[in-house]
């Protein structure tokens, strides 16, 4: 009698020994098809990377914009979506990004959401994180402007 593999060792062995033909767009069709159920329970890190890896900026800078808006309140993860939005942006649609970016989260500051008191150092990191990843894209010039924008969100969170 001679002992069969399960479906898991044979799952393992395949895995292991077979790449994935189309690899990225396999990741950006599967992430996509979650994502586009409820982008409020997803990751805009994980699709719009995918997208970002198959050259497609301005999609997933809309996936990481459309995450933001789409979160329910008090969610931490709007500030990560901005993050996202601006690193995924095309050099061209940074500064319009960040400034919807930074407008959203300002709005939902003033309407009375607010991180719990674990998350505000994440939210005030990510504020920073995203100027940074900005500053790689854009004029000088217009650093001083995604400042002005960033410093009444920063107030709030403070």
């Amino acid at each position: 009698m001679s002992k069969r593999p399960t479906a898991g060792v044979i799952a393992l062995l395949m895995c292991s020994t077979v790449p994935i033909a189309n690899a990225d767009m396999n990741w950006a069709t599967w992430m996509f098809l979650g994502w586009s159920f409820d982008p409020s329970q997803h990751t805009s890190t994980y699709t719009g990377g995918a997208f970002r890896q198959l050259g497609l900026p301005r999609h997933a800078t809309f996936i990481a914009l459309r995450s933001e808006v789409a979160r329910p309140r008090n969610s931490i993860a709007v500030y990560e979506d901005y993050v996202n939005a601006v690193r995924f942006a095309p050099a061209g649609w940074t500064v319009p990004v960040a400034k919807f970016a930074l407008r959203n989260l300002g709005e939902r500051l003033a309407a009375g959401e607010r991180p719990t008191l674990a998350q505000i150092v994440t939210a005030i990191a990510d504020i920073y994180s995203g100027l940074s990843e900005a500053y790689k894209k854009v004029d000088v010039s217009d650093r001083a402007t995604l400042d002005a924008l960033a410093a009444p969100v920063l107030s709030a969170l403070r």
